[in-house]
């Protein structure tokens, strides 16, 4: 079965839309209307863990377990200095930036930003190749 797809249970007619509410009733309303190729509203944290679980048939309690570990690793080695690469994916990594200066947008006053580190992500050619088709 290709990515992307729901599972639905054998029916006489998949097609109603009877028949479709015991397979999404689990799911938000962000994470249905990213079934479809217009949707826009971003999805969150509980319908990643939702679509993951619908993917791999655990549950969702033991998806958001590993979730939530994964992106507590990735954060704590982050915040270390270390560069997390996933293959295909992306790596995450802390980078430097320098003092500048900056202006105020309600006087026009000249300000002073200072150093600081930040995270960043950059995304993998597999996930490049994706996004564009």
């Amino acid at each position: 079965m290709g990515k992307g797809f729901l599972r639905l249970p054998p029916l006489a007619n998949p097609h109603t839309i009877g028949a479709l509410k015991p397979v999404v009733a689990g799911l938000s309303h962000s994470a249905l209307l990213l079934l479809s190729p217009e949707a826009s509203i971003p999805m969150n944290k509980a319908d990643l863990v939702n679509l993951v679980a619908a993917r791999t048939e655990l549950t969702k309690t033991d998806v958001a377990q590993v979730v939530d570990a994964a992106i507590d690793t990735i954060i704590d080695s982050v915040v270390e200095g270390k560069k997390v690469s996933i293959l295909g994916f992306g790596s995450f990594e802390p980078r430097e930036r320098s003092a500048r200066q900056g202006l105020n947008p309600k006087t026009g006053q000249k300000i002073k930003i200072p150093a600081k580190r930040v995270p960043a992500f950059t995304a993998g050619k597999l996930f490049k190749d994706r996004v564009q088709g």
